[in-house]
């Protein structure tokens, strides 16, 4: 299993990429291996208006997309948001970067900076 072998090789964590399909079939299984052998999982592009609420769901540790941005899916990250609300793991009012002017940002600690 590929969370077996990243702990073999001394990884942190596991990346699950590849076709939406495969990832959507095999991922909560990845999740749960590698969180069993303490490693972090990330999700690339989780795809879709579903994805990156898909992943929190399975328990993926990160995930990154490009669509919110360049498709100004917006309402992706609303969707995101009522998830982890639901859940009780974000609360409102809690600090969160809200980035509406399409330029370069670095997270430096809790704090994220415009980059020049």
């Amino acid at each position: 299993m590929q969370a077996e072998l990243a702990r073999r090789l001394g990884a942190d964590f596991v990346f699950v990429g590849g076709e939406t399909r495969w990832k959507r079939a095999y991922g909560q299984e990845i999740v749960e291996q590698a969180h069993k052998r303490d490693l972090k999982v990330h999700i690339g592009n989780p795809s879709g208006k579903e994805g990156l609420t898909w992943a929190y769901k399975i328990g993926a540790d990160s995930a990154d997309t490009t669509s919110v941005v360049r498709d100004e899916k917006w309402g992706w990250l609303e969707k995101l948001e009522e998830c982890t609300l639901s859940r009780g793991v974000l609360k409102k009012g809690s600090k969160q970067a809200t980035l509406t002017d399409g330029g370069q940002y670095t997270a430096m600690g809790d704090k994220v900076v415009k980059d020049d």
